[in-house]
């Protein structure tokens, strides 16, 4: 019996203090905005019905709980998104370990960054020498040119030879 007297006065002060609390917020909503203390009959319903909700604890709890759960929801599928993640890669490597024989992660790990490595300066490589293929595509295709110049000229007559020469000066 006392415990429940006491939790009665404990829940009388609580809706007090939150009694108070809202009509202080109210004041200074009032304030800020600069309404007047002469309300619509619209605005004055909807302050009673704001002041009905927020004055009964219960519904306040409710939509905390509320929040609280559709917080808890979105962070359940997270996990779950990320579990499989996790089983995912598990799983691959499970895999590698059967087909290597390799049975530490570690050693994975370090062979395949080793491999990378070597992937990465075998590629390098690559573009190196295709680089030089272009240049020597290119010297060859000057000295082709080159080469039909000469043949020109030496098909060319004694005439023909003198008359380019006068052409050029």
């Amino acid at each position: 019996m006392a415990i429940k007297a006491k939790h009665e006065t404990e829940k009388a002060d609580f809706e007090k203090r939150i009694k108070l609390m809202q009509d202080k917020l109210r004041e200074k909503d009032e304030t800020e905005l600069g309404v007047t203390k002469s309300h619509t009959a619209n605005n004055a319903q909807e302050d009673q019905n704001s002041a009905a909700e927020f004055s009964n604890p219960i519904e306040i709890m409710k939509m905390r709980l509320a929040k609280h759960i559709a917080k808890n929801k979105e962070k359940k599928n997270l996990m779950d998104v990320y579990i499989r993640n996790v089983s995912i890669i598990e799983d691959a490597f499970n895999q590698i370990k059967q087909q290597t024989g390799i049975a530490s992660t570690d050693e994975i790990v370090t062979t395949f960054i080793k491999t990378d490595d070597q992937n990465y300066t075998l590629y390098n490589y690559v573009n190196a020498l295709n680089s030089e293929i272009d240049t020597v595509e290119d010297q060859n295709k000057t000295i082709e040119m080159e080469i039909k110049r000469h043949e020109e000229l030496r098909e060319m007559t004694d005439k023909e030879k003198e008359a380019c020469r006068e052409r050029l000066r």
